[in-house]
């Protein structure tokens, strides 16, 4: 990379109790070579919300609007903090990545380099018959609307049924009664496209994958998450190179052309076949195991929407442990107040480019509490 820095905008930085890939990407990114031509900027939807912990992930931390309350907001504020610089935006949260990508355009157009995909690929509910052509099983479900939740009632289903949404949340049914106000909660609050499947007894693996803007896969690692916690947060996890798992991604994606990063659920059941489940939009938050194997994706992202093409070379390393701890982090409550009061916090107040958000960016971060 050139002289002139890199601004990284990061979204979705969350507690390390309920992680998204945002926090983890963050980290990849300030750890590996490189990190001096970088400049990670944390962009917290409050003063007081768990984007103050990315402090010691990221060079700043800026509030700005939150991407799935308020997009068109969120494009207005990003758009002033990528004028004149070499800006990219990376959606740290499936959410944030649905509630985006039907404004690609409009970031685009603003200056924002960035690898969102279509709105029609966020949903997970195509990519099902693409598993098909790829060759693999599918579980048995359905889309959830009202036909076919008659369709549910009408025919004999193994219980509970598992409800997948477009941007990976999960919740169980264990009877046809529940799912209506499952279905509508996770619907919530952008109209989320939600599949119902039976469930499927084996080994989840997640498929961590970075592909082009024609659709080619330029990277990818995979990993076996060892232990959830009871909010479905990952808290340890394994990397896997096993050759049939890398292979089915790649014929999944072959046929899925996707954009971007992504996230594919697979998992292997009792007798080795290997089941799909469906794809999240965006990396998973165990995405900092990823750069420690030898596959660092979140900076190849960033050099892909810089107009870098090139794949990562050699294989990844095999059998690699992940554990998450949660970690108290202290710091001045200045750093709380200058957040609250300016809507932005910097480590080098001095330098030159350092980002201020807008004041009515500070107003709401205050009103809101």
């Amino acid at each position: 990379m050139s002289a002139r820095p890199t601004w990284v905008g990061i979204t979705g930085i969350t507690a390390a109790d309920e992680p998204s890939a945002g926090l983890a990407a963050a980290q990849s990114l300030k750890r590996g070579p490189g990190a001096a031509g970088l400049r990670v900027v944390a962009l917290a939807e409050s003063a007081f919300s768990d984007g103050i912990q990315a402090v010691p992930a990221a060079d700043e931390v800026v509030v700005v609007p939150s991407p799935q309350r308020e997009p068109e907001a969120f494009v207005a504020a990003v758009r002033e903090l990528a004028r004149g610089r070499r800006f990219v935006l990376l959606p740290g949260s499936p959410g944030d990545m649905v509630a985006l990508a039907p404004r690609r355009d409009a970031l685009s157009q603003a200056g924002v380099r960035h690898m969102l995909p279509s709105p029609r690929q966020v949903s997970s509910l195509p990519f099902l018959g693409v598993a098909r052509v790829a060759g693999l099983r599918i579980p048995r479900g359905t889309g959830l609307d009202p036909a076919n939740l008659r369709k549910l009632a009408l025919r004999p289903c193994q219980w509970p049924l598992v409800l997948r949404t477009t941007d990976g949340r999960l919740a169980s049914a264990a009877a046809l009664a529940e799912i209506p106000a499952l279905a509508e909660a996770l619907a919530r609050p952008w109209g989320t496209a939600t599949r119902a499947h039976e469930p499927v007894l084996g080994s989840e693996i997640s498929i961590a994958v970075l592909c082009g803007g024609h659709g080619r896969p330029l990277g990818m690692a995979a990993a076996v998450p060892l232990q959830r916690g009871g909010n479905g947060a990952l808290w340890s996890a394994v990397t896997t190179a096993d050759p049939g798992v890398l292979a089915a991604a790649r014929r999944i994606l072959d046929v899925a052309r996707w954009t971007g990063p992504g996230e594919l659920h697979l998992i292997r059941d009792e007798a080795g076949a290997l089941w799909f489940t469906g794809v999240t939009p965006g990396f998973p938050s165990w995405i900092s195991l990823a750069a420690a194997a030898g596959r660092p994706l979140v900076r190849q992202y960033v050099g892909l929407c810089l107009g870098a093409a090139s794949l990562l070379p050699g294989a990844y390393r095999d059998g690699l442990f992940m554990s998450r701890v949660a970690m108290d982090i202290a710091m001045p409550i200045t750093t709380l107040g200058q957040l609250a009061t300016e809507g932005a916090f910097s480590h080098d107040t001095h330098h030159a480019g350092t980002l201020r958000a807008a004041s009515d960016h500070a107003a709401r971060a205050r009103v809101a509490h």
